[in-house]
């Protein structure tokens, strides 16, 4: 009795894409932005300058939490905004969002070892 090889059927692209971008997605979401933001951070990145109203339609986001999104990525640095007659937006360089985000991640570790280091001597003052 002879063995066959079985061959598992090669990964299409679309399967090879949505798992390179799920896999970006959840690296932005423990870099600290919602999965929500990494949605439309990564739309934006992928499809170019959308407009708010574009970008609710494709993703399936309200509106109204679309333009909350847009402007949390912006305060961020993740985002540009083009004005015109209407606001366009654009994600950056997807490399130059991981460097913000994590020199963001480094602050934090920062701050929150200061405040390590000012509780200890306090408790060791009191306690």
């Amino acid at each position: 009795m002879a063995l066959v090889e079985v061959q598992k059927p090669a990964e299409s692209q679309i399967q090879r894409y949505d798992k390179i971008l799920n896999s970006a997605q959840k690296i932005l979401i423990k870099l600290g932005l919602t999965e929500n933001e990494s949605r439309v951070y990564a739309y934006l990145n992928i499809n170019g300058s959308k407009k708010a109203k574009d970008i609710s339609k494709d993703q399936r986001i309200p509106r109204t939490e679309t333009y909350h999104l847009l402007t949390a990525l912006h305060k961020k640095g993740l985002v540009t905004m083009i004005s015109e007659r209407i606001t366009i937006f654009e994600g950056i360089e997807f490399e130059k969002v991981l460097d913000i985000l994590i020199s963001n991640e480094l602050k934090r570790i920062e701050e929150l070892q200061f405040m390590r280091n000012e509780l200890n001597e306090l408790w060791k003052l009191n306690f």
